[in-house]
């Protein structure tokens, strides 16, 4: 992964992590800050490993203002029925 370095993502990414978390993780989220420079990247203040579900207040509104950001994508809802 250290080698790796995309130009972008396919799609958008949210790539979020805690200020808390374990310092292995922590070198997972730098990696992937460098593999990905053009993912949106956050670190959440008082965040451990479980933040989604310690914090799930917190990590939801992050989660929810990123993709309200998001362009509208009109063909979302045609690809997602022909998928199914």
């Amino acid at each position: 992964l250290a080698r790796l370095r995309l130009t972008g993502p396919l799609v958008p990414m949210l790539c979020l992590g805690g200020s808390d978390t374990a310092a292995s993780t922590r070198r997972i989220a730098t990696l992937l800050r460098q593999a990905f420079p053009l993912a949106e990247h956050a670190t959440l203040d008082s965040l451990g490993h479980m933040g989604p579900i310690t914090h799930s207040a917190a990590v939801n509104v992050r989660i929810a203002a990123f993709l309200s950001a998001l362009p509208e994508d009109k063909g979302l809802d045609e690809r997602l029925k022909s998928a199914a």
